[in-house]
């Protein structure tokens, strides 16, 4: 793309991701090093990886309406966009799911639910 941009061929002959979102290269560990036992200990919370998102934290009584399906009012949440995915996090912050806002109803629609 580069080569292009600049009217000149351009050939690439590695390339090394240092970053992908929050997760830096520098901080991960090596796929030799793990082992059954060490995997638990080098996994992160799945919330780092919707950090950037604007974030709710729902109610007890509103975790089994997410893993149905259903909309849940808000009351007292932050200006959202229209447009805005929202990581809704459980009581004791575990990511429950990613809900779309509806402005009009001040609801969140579970879009992907990661409760069991």
């Amino acid at each position: 793309d580069m080569g292009e941009l600049l009217g000149a061929g351009a050939v690439m002959s590695s390339l090394v991701r240092t970053r992908v979102g929050p997760y830096c290269l520098d901080e991960a560990v090596p796929m030799d090093q793990l082992t059954a036992d060490s995997i638990a200990a080098s996994l992160l919370p799945a919330t780092t990886a919707v950090s950037h998102l604007p974030g709710y934290r729902c109610r007890e009584t509103d975790l089994e309406e997410f893993r149905n399906g259903r909309r849940v009012i808000v009351k007292g949440v932050p200006a959202y966009s229209v447009e805005d995915v929202v990581a809704v996090t459980s009581p004791d912050g575990r990511l429950a799911c990613l809900a779309d806002y509806g402005a009009e109803t001040k609801t969140l629609a579970p879009k992907r639910v990661f409760l069991t």
